[in-house]
């Protein structure tokens, strides 16, 4: 395991010295710095040194998901390499979960996929390359051309009005996820034991548990607490017991 990591920052690495774009000479000097701490095995000090970068691009949040691992950490650990997933290329994001499922392992934690969840991830892969602008151009020139083909060739032409009434539906639900990946807080639990209450106070009755690096929608935030989404339930939970991707 410890080589597959160290192949996978090497990869980073790559990309990130093509990317990774540091407005600070002191940013550059602290990133490069940790990555010489980081192969010389010295993880505290690499961390420390990542930690003084100012703007921390995918590269800088997943090098420090590295050391938190090697640190035994694993709850930090995927916690920056779910954050480094924001904006990050395809084979960038297929390390990041490839660890992260390990890190599940570690703790027991492990689920396989289904089918829907691979569903969602490969519209996340497609998302990457486009903005949402283009998306919405998209979805407007389907959704005409299917208004034209369905009103001008009637039921001369099913199959081309079907298969563009996918397209819309398809570039339709893209958008509607890009949408909600742009506007929904998504927090991860950091403690091993965390309970959802009813309200905000621990008072309140637990709606139900929730365990390490469990993944809850942010949905409104008070004095302390987070209402939050978790499974189908709402409900709220103490602020220090999340940290938000």
């Amino acid at each position: 395991m410890d080589r597959y990591f160290r192949k996978s920052y090497i990869i980073f690495l790559l990309f990130s010295l093509c990317s990774l774009t540091l407005c600070a000479g002191s940013d550059e000097e602290c990133f490069l710095r940790g990555n010489k701490l980081y192969e010389n095995q010295e993880y505290k000090d690499a961390l420390s040194s990542y930690e003084m970068v100012n703007k921390k691009g995918r590269a800088v949040l997943y090098n420090m998901g590295n050391c938190y691992y090697h640190l035994c950490d694993y709850p930090r650990a995927f916690l920056y390499w779910s954050r480094s997933e924001r904006g990050a290329l395809l084979s960038e994001i297929a390390c990041a979960r490839y660890n992260k499922q390990h890190v599940l392992e570690k703790l027991g934690r492990k689920k396989e996929e289904g089918f829907c969840a691979r569903v969602l991830h490969f519209y996340d892969a497609v998302l990457i390359y486009f903005s949402l602008l283009a998306l919405q151009i998209l979805f407007l020139i389907s959704w005409c051309m299917f208004l034209f083909v369905f009103y001008r060739n009637g039921r001369s032409k099913k199959l081309i009005t079907v298969m563009l009434l996918l397209v819309v539906l398809f570039i339709g639900f893209g958008l509607r996820r890009c949408l909600v990946k742009q506007s929904v807080k998504i927090g991860v639990v950091m403690k091993e034991k965390a309970s959802l209450f009813a309200g905000p106070d621990n008072k309140f009755h637990v709606v139900c548990p929730l365990a390490t690096v469990d993944c809850v929608e942010i949905k409104e935030e008070r004095e302390g607490w987070y209402k939050v989404g978790y499974s189908g339930n709402i409900g709220w939970i103490e602020a220090d017991v999340i940290q938000i991707i």
